[in-house]
């Protein structure tokens, strides 16, 4: 109880008045200490599995286009093996993370290697590879990490593209060689107490790191129409809280008046994988499954020129990548690059304060205006794909591959675009009309809902000279 005293007052200290930081602050220290919370049924001859996503996993940029899995503790004298299928995700990574430094080696999903139904298996033990080359093939296999003597815990990142429709890897682990399994020994008040000792110190450890560094965030000018670039890419802003290899990133922080915005602008790079995203004070993510506060590489919008322009702001202004302040006047961005090809490459984005009434003379002139049903659309869609992420054990009897609603074994029409309305049968009215091409008459009566008028139907209408049929 007197850590969680020292906490509150470590948000007062940070957070003297009143309001949405300090509420958000509070909020952190509960979710950080469910989170330092060790588990009293494991240890390194039982070893679990265990998945964040989830509120107590928003600890430092978190990221809102991942799910970490770790496995742990992991412990010599015993070595493991770690088993299951890569399934659909396109791209993650594996990293031993040790219990003190909380960095070690890792290896990509490109790097590993599988078979040809995208099985893999991964064996940890103070016997494979050296301190030197931690990661190797060795007799047990191609893939294979050395165990340190402190031991540490496996972490999978399942990093996502398209969220509506890649599922994580499965993930299991074994315990080669113990010969006997006695038991995990039982929750004594001793061991209690010294587990909430630690438990502590870990919240408050924590706490302090991430309370106090939004204060060293690069600043962005908000005076008058500020311009200027992000600081060099770099490693994390703590690469000692479990930070991936081959993650570059760039931060900054706001102070947003209601009648501005900012305009980030980002060049193409050959990266694995990338996003923004917006945090809070306390470097949490904000509200991604009913808000637009990140887009990956994949959801954002490219414009003619190959740039990527994001407009942070309080309202919607009706552009492709608009950014959700979710009423925080102030606030954090962070922008990642992961696993590039070519590290001096990279160049750093940009950003430029403009009026918020006249974004659109900064878009270039083809940049599309979304309206209000196609952000509802969106925001559907990412809510149902957040939920997927943290119910991936439900996805086996109901494979939804095009992420629409309508089952695989169902669907009349594979391969709707994410967010797109659809009828009973999974089909966009696209799609649905498409399926009458060629037939001139029947396009023009087809009914997308059967929701028209009888003999007057008002969805598809055909090109008299290709037959073509599409929307009206």
């Amino acid at each position: 109880m007197n850590r969680l005293e020292a906490a509150k007052q470590t948000i007062y200290n940070n957070e003297p008045t009143d309001g949405i930081d300090r509420a958000e602050g509070l909020r952190h220290v509960l979710r950080l200490q469910q989170f330092a919370s060790t588990s009293y049924e494991k240890d390194a001859l039982h070893p679990g599995v265990a998945r964040c996503p989830g509120a107590i996993c928003k600890i430092g940029f978190d990221s809102p286009d991942q799910t970490q899995i770790s496995v742990n503790p992991l412990s010599p004298p015993y070595t493991y093996r770690v088993y299951g299928n890569l399934n659909s995700i396109d791209f993650s990574s594996w990293q031993l993370l040790t219990p003190v430094t909380f960095q070690g080696p890792s290896i990509s999903s490109d790097q590993l290697v599988v078979d040809a139904d995208r099985n893999y298996e991964i064996f940890l033990g103070a016997g494979f590879c050296t301190p030197e080359q931690p990661t190797c093939s060795c007799a047990k296999g191609p893939n294979c990490f050395y165990l340190p003597p402190n031991g540490g815990q496996l972490i999978l990142r399942a990093i996502y593209g398209n969220w509506s429709t890649e599922i994580e890897p499965s993930v299991q682990v074994e315990v080669l060689d113990a010969t006997d399994y006695p038991p995990v020994p039982t929750l004594t008040p001793v061991s209690f107490y010294a587990s909430g000792i630690q438990t502590g110190a870990t919240l408050n450890g924590v706490l302090n790191s991430f309370s106090t560094l939004p204060f060293n965030l690069f600043l962005l000018d908000m005076t008058g129409t500020g311009s200027g670039a992000f600081p060099a890419l770099g490693t994390p802003l703590i690469p000692g809280l479990g930070a991936q290899d081959l993650n570059l990133q760039t931060h900054g922080k706001y102070n947003l008046p209601l009648d501005k915005a900012i305009i980030v602008v980002r060049t193409p790079e050959d990266i694995r994988s990338g996003n923004i995203q917006l945090a809070n004070r306390w470097l949490e993510s904000l509200d991604y499954s009913s808000r637009l506060v990140s887009y990956n590489m994949q959801q954002s919008y490219q414009d003619s020129d190959g740039n990527y322009r994001y407009v942070i702001s309080h309202e919607d202004p009706g552009v492709a990548n608009w950014l959700d302040t979710r009423d925080h006047a102030e606030g954090t961005i962070l922008l990642r690059y992961l696993w590039p090809t070519d590290v001096g490459s990279l160049i750093e984005p940009t950003y430029t304060v403009v009026p918020l009434d006249e974004v659109w003379n900064y878009m270039p002139a083809d940049h599309p205006f979304v309206g209000q049903a196609e952000r509802n659309a969106v925001l559907k869609a990412r809510n149902a794909g957040v939920n997927r992420r943290h119910n991936p054990a439900g996805l086996g009897a109901f494979a939804d591959s095009d992420g629409d609603g309508e089952a695989n074994s169902t669907d009349a029409c594979p391969g709707t675009p994410p967010g797109a309305e659809v009828d009973g049968d999974g089909c966009s009215i696209q799609q649905f009309c498409a399926k009458y091409n060629g037939q001139v008459s029947q396009c023009m009566f087809a009914d997308f809902k059967n929701d028209e008028p009888v003999g007057s139907p008002n969805d598809c209408k055909p090109n008299v000279i290709t037959k073509v049929c599409q929307p009206k």
